[in-house]
């Protein structure tokens, strides 16, 4: 690692990302060599943390929101909005126009997100989720689950225990309810794990 190149990020890239973005919490920490073009279009909680070689761009079709504590793993990879596919004039890199209807791109509080995914338009990560490394989400993935695959649809609940989930709901101030994560889990057929 270049230790010029550190202190660039702390100093100088990581204080104009801050101040560029939609909205930007407290405790913002973009990794070594991570970049987010668009900033404009991204609203960001609190304690935002990055691994090293991020990368971040969308554009005015599919807006960011990123909840409160919220970490992106090493090598990670959002990126919203989708080229036009149904033109016609000649090659899409012809057309500098994206495709219009698209999503904002969703990330609840507390969600973990795994070396190398991918965060693609369309992607909805509930409240205290967790991304496998190396997965791809471009949907719904319900709060307190873990995704894993390309794309993420392998799904598992967090807890086994409603007791346990109760307990993580309480103790971050969710506006969850248990029976709402079990509803929302249920809709999208998460697995509830087996008791260990």
């Amino acid at each position: 690692m270049d230790i010029l190149a550190v202190f660039y990020n702390k100093l100088l890239y990581r204080p104009y990302v801050r101040r560029r973005l939609k909205h930007a919490g407290r405790g913002f920490r973009l990794g070594y060599a991570s970049e987010f073009l668009q900033p404009g279009l991204f609203r960001i909680g609190n304690n935002f943390f990055t691994g090293p070689h991020c990368y971040f761009d969308t554009n005015q079709f599919s807006p960011v929101r990123i909840g409160d504590d919220v970490m992106f793993g090493p090598y990670c990879k959002l990126i919203g909005g989708n080229h036009d596919y149904s033109y016609t004039k000649g090659p899409l890199s012809d057309h500098r126009f994206p495709r219009p209807h698209q999503k904002e791109i969703v990330i609840e509080n507390g969600v973990w997100i795994g070396a190398n995914a991918v965060i693609l338009t369309g992607a909805q990560i509930g409240e205290g989720s967790i991304i496998g490394a190396m997965g791809l989400v471009n949907h719904v993935v319900p709060p307190y689950t873990v995704a894993v695959g390309v794309p993420a649809k392998r799904l598992f609940a967090r807890f086994h225990d409603d007791n346990d989930l109760a307990d993580i709901l309480r103790n971050v101030g969710s506006s969850y309810t248990v029976e709402m994560v079990r509803a929302l889990q249920n809709q999208h057929g998460v697995e509830v794990a087996r008791a260990r």
